[in-house]
């Protein structure tokens, strides 16, 4: 997913290549999208809306750049697993969670 980087703008890059932890932001999005079998230009719009989120969010003033990144996690996340919910074909339960197909293997 190395091709990430040469898809999204210059300063979505430069944020993607920021530690989270012990991982680079790009690290931890490409295992998650990973785990749902995505390729490069089926998760950039969800980068994109995530990045959106981190610069339009509203932080205090001593909100130090860990605590903007997890918006960012936190958004890209989410926005992963709505992309997934199409893919797999997820439903609606009673409740209104939403919930993948029983699949038989």
């Amino acid at each position: 997913m190395r091709e990430l980087l040469d898809i999204v703008p210059s300063a979505v890059k430069v944020l993607l290549q920021q530690k989270y932890g012990d991982k680079r932001i790009l690290d931890v999005i490409v295992t998650e999208a990973t785990s749902y079998d995505f390729q490069p230009e089926e998760i950039v719009p969800c980068i994109m809306a995530a990045y959106y989120a981190y610069q339009s969010a509203h932080y205090p003033e001593d909100t130090e750049e860990a605590q903007k990144i997890l918006v960012f996690d936190t958004a890209i996340r989410a926005a992963l697993k709505l992309l997934s919910y199409g893919k797999y074909k997820a439903v609606r339960t009673e409740e209104g969670w939403m919930r993948y197909p029983e699949t038989t293997s």
